[in-house]
């Protein structure tokens, strides 16, 4: 029974494979992934195995896999440079939404799936970020909130195209002196060749993958 749902995952390639950010997968009973079927119905995949980036605040997950299910992710990585004054967008469960749809101490299994946009204002690489680890970042000129992190950072060109392509994931924010909030995102440029022991390739390889095939 799910009691609670924080976080936000998304799959890549076409395996049962998801990208979610690191700190989100704290010691849980059940760690599973909500997926929103054909059907407009809500569905829990279990999360196998898992297997962490060292340094960056990045985990592959590999998910239980179902029946007749067919894997595809709507996500791809590309290469080239991405950076300063790029526009995104992304989707993301804030923990706001949560503490709507929660009635007597059990959450709805109706999560509302939040949509963000701005800019990339600069790419960060070695500067220490209070409570994020990591040193590979996109400082984002929007917060998405409590609950967003590991939601997929999307470049805005990218819409309409076959998939839309990654540039980072969510992993925090920062609120200063003076008010002024800015989001922080792994840059996923930077680990196109990582190679986690779960895929068996390198990221990149795994999330421009389309098909179930090998």
């Amino acid at each position: 029974r799910v009691t609670a749902f924080l976080g936000t995952g998304f799959f890549i390639g076409a395996h049962g494979f998801a990208l979610t950010a690191k700190h989100v997968m704290r010691p849980a009973t059940t760690p599973a992934i909500l997926m929103l079927d054909g059907d407009r119905t809500w569905r829990a995949f279990a999360v196998k195995e898992e297997d962490p980036h060292p340094s960056e605040d990045v985990t592959v997950l590999r998910i239980e896999a179902a029946t007749g299910w067919q894997w595809r992710s709507i996500f791809a990585l590309p290469g080239g440079w991405q950076g300063s004054g790029m526009s995104y967008f992304l989707f993301g469960y804030p923990e706001s939404a949560m503490l709507e749809l929660v009635e007597n101490g059990m959450a709805l299994m109706r999560p509302d799936l939040i949509y963000s946009e701005g800019h990339i204002r600069r790419r960060l690489t070695d500067i220490p970020l209070p409570a994020i680890s990591g040193a590979q970042f996109f400082e984002l000129s929007q917060v998405a909130g409590a609950g967003c992190s590991g939601s997929p950072v999307l470049d805005r060109a990218s819409l309409g195209r076959p998939a839309w392509h990654l540039a980072g994931i969510y992993v925090g924010e920062r609120l200063d002196s003076t008010s002024t909030s800015v989001g922080y995102a792994v840059r996923l440029d930077e680990l196109r060749d990582w190679q986690p022991e779960i895929l068996g390739r390198s990221l990149a390889a795994e999330a421009n993958h389309t098909s179930g095939d090998a």
